[in-house]
């Protein structure tokens, strides 16, 4: 999902009109007045095996997969990521079984224990140097994610991101150049 999807689903979200019943990972119409008030919305599935439901935000009607819908409602969706499914059932939204790749290398970020003793590899420090971040005005920062991700500071994901952390490692875009 481009940056642009991700902050009108956000205002969707935001508006009231929708509500996200994560125990029955359904989206509930709360739109006063429509034929559809207060029933879950109807979920289609997509040629990819997804679940996708159809929105109207002022007036206009707007396509989502349900997991993506989970994971910005939970705040843990991170702009330029690919969401998967653990088991490979495409249908099964549950936030458990849901992981983080990236579109490039498949690398899989696992949601970590912070500890004290970390230690990131030299892949994890080339992917979070390529990672594209963003700053959305809901959940914060992308660097805060991804520290939560690794289980370091905030401020060792600044720090690598400015190659002032692991200065010998290149990335994706040095080797090319």
């Amino acid at each position: 999902m481009n940056i642009e999807r991700f902050y009108r689903l956000v205002s969707i979200l935001d508006s009231g009109n929708y509500e996200v019943d994560l125990k029955n990972l359904q989206v509930i119409s709360k739109t006063k007045g429509s034929k559809s008030y207060n029933k879950p919305m109807k979920q289609e599935v997509t040629n990819a095996g997804r679940l996708r439901i159809r929105l109207t935000y002022n007036s206009v009607r707007y396509e989502y997969e349900l997991h993506e819908i989970i994971t910005v409602k939970l705040g843990k969706y991170i702009v330029g990521m690919r969401c998967s499914f653990i088991d490979g059932n495409n249908k099964n939204c549950h936030p458990g079984n849901l992981y983080w790749s990236d579109k490039a290398g498949g690398r899989i970020i696992i949601n970590r224990k912070k500890s004290k003793s970390v230690k990131i590899s030299d892949e994890d420090v080339k992917f979070i140097r390529d990672v594209k971040l963003t700053k959305n005005r809901c959940n914060g920062s992308n660097i805060k994610r991804l520290a939560d991700f690794f289980g370091v500071s905030e401020s060792y994901i600044k720090m690598i991101r400015g190659n002032k952390a692991r200065r010998k490692i290149k990335t994706t875009k040095e080797n090319k150049v």
